[in-house]
C-alpha cells in the first residue's frame, strides 16, 4: 500500500477492507505551466513595446493625481478655515484651479493610457491568434481525433482573452493603483 492510499471498510456489509488510492498519473491532470509575466508580451513588436512602457508611465503618473487632488483639497480646506486673510478669494480661485488642471491632466492621462493599452493588447492578441491557429494546423490528422471539435476554439478564445486582459486595461489598472498607493503614502 502507498502512503496516498487509505483503507476503508467495504460497503458490502462484510468485514472486508477495501484499499482505496488517488487515480494514476495518466488520469490527472498535468501541472500547468506558470509563465513569467514578461514572456507575455513575446509578440509585441518594438513600436508596441515603446507604447507599454510610454502606457505604463501615463498610468503611475495618473496615479498620482488622487493624492494630489486630496493634498490641494486639503489645502483648500485650510484657506476656508481661515478666510481673514488678505487674499483669501484668490488664495481659492489659485487652489480651486489647481483642482481643476489635476482633473484635466487626470483625464487625459486615463484616456492615453486605456488607449495605447488596449490598443497594443489587441494587436498582440491577433498575433497570438495566428500563432495559435498554425500551431493547431501543425499538428498531425490523428491528434485532432483525441479532442473535442469544440475545445480548440474555446480554449484559444479563452486563453487569448486572458492574456489580454493580463497585458491591457489589468496592467493599466495595477500600475495607477500601485503608484496611488506608494505616492499617497
Amino acid at each position: 500500500m502507498t502512503v496516498d492510499a487509505a483503507v476503508v471498510p467495504s460497503t458490502a456489509g462484510t468485514d472486508d477492507v477495501v484499499v482505496v488510492s488517488p487515480p494514476t498519473t495518466a488520469t490527472t491532470r498535468p501541472k500547468k505551466k506558470i509563465v513569467p509575466y514578461y514572456k507575455l508580451f513575446r509578440f509585441a513588436t518594438r513600436a508596441q513595446l515603446i507604447a507599454v512602457i510610454g502606457a505604463v508611465l501615463a498610468a503611475a503618473v495618473h496615479g498620482m493625481s488622487l493624492p494630489m487632488f486630496a493634498y490641494i483639497f486639503g489645502d483648500l480646506v485650510d484657506v476656508l478655515g481661515n478666510p481673514e486673510g488678505v487674499d483669501f478669494m484668490d488664495e481659492i480661485s489659485k487652489r480651486c484651479l489647481y483642482l481643476v488642471y489635476i482633473g484635466l491632466a487626470a483625464l487625459v492621462l486615463a484616456g492615453l493610457w486605456h488607449g495605447l493599452l488596449t490598443f497594443t493588447a489587441q494587436s498582440q492578441a491577433t498575433t497570438m491568434r495566428r500563432a495559435y491557429f498554425e500551431a493547431v494546423l501543425s499538428h498531425d490528422v490523428a491528434w485532432f481525433d483525441t479532442i473535442s471539435p469544440a475545445e480548440l476554439p474555446t480554449r484559444m478564445t479563452e486563453d487569448v482573452t486572458k492574456v489580454q486582459n493580463a497585458i491591457g486595461f489589468k496592467l493599466g489598472v495595477f500600475t495607477m493603483n500601485l503608484s496611488m498607493f506608494i505616492f499617497g503614502y
